[in-house]
């Protein structure tokens, strides 16, 4: 009675995994640029965790770089707390602006090192999903083809 029991577990397993049933595992996107302006540099990444079934978005995160080294350097500015914390302002106040159309947005942490600023911006996707049903099917902004064609299209490289 064991054997067959087990054997029937193994066989139900098997056909499982073979069918592709069970639990949809993730396949990540990552989303590159880099651009030095007047003695700054910004990098920008986009990462997105999509379905590897449904290529529907499941995580959204990005993360933006700063590093005002050499125009600071260059001008003799020095860094103080209270210019510090005028610019994570400013910088707040910047994409808040940028995203002040797009639901589900959330600007998660500005922090800064001396010259250099860190921003990390979170995708709610639930709010994404009610609010924007649409690109979530046939290629729209929240798949994986659409998303990737969105952040190639504003100059990203995508992996």
């Amino acid at each position: 009675m064991k054997k067959k029991f087990l054997g029937l577990v193994l066989f139900v397993m098997m056909a499982l995994t073979l069918t592709g049933c069970g639990k949809e595992e993730n396949k990540d996107l990552t989303c590159k640029a880099k651009i030095n302006q007047s003695g700054m540099v910004i990098e920008m990444t986009a990462k997105g965790s999509f379905g590897s079934k449904s290529e529907k978005l499941k995580d959204f995160e990005m993360e933006y770089f700063y590093d005002y080294t050499d125009l600071f350097e260059k001008s003799g500015v020095e860094i103080t707390s209270q210019l510090a914390d005028e610019m994570k302002d400013s910088i707040r106040t910047e994409l808040e602006k940028q995203f002040k159309d797009k639901k589900g947005i959330e600007i998660k942490d500005i922090t800064n090192d001396g010259n250099k600023f860190y921003i990390t911006i979170n995708g709610d996707v639930e709010t994404f999903e009610k609010e924007y049903p649409a690109d979530f099917k046939n290629d729209g902004e929240f798949t994986y083809n659409g998303f990737k064609k969105e952040y190639e299209k504003q100059g990203l490289t995508c992996e």
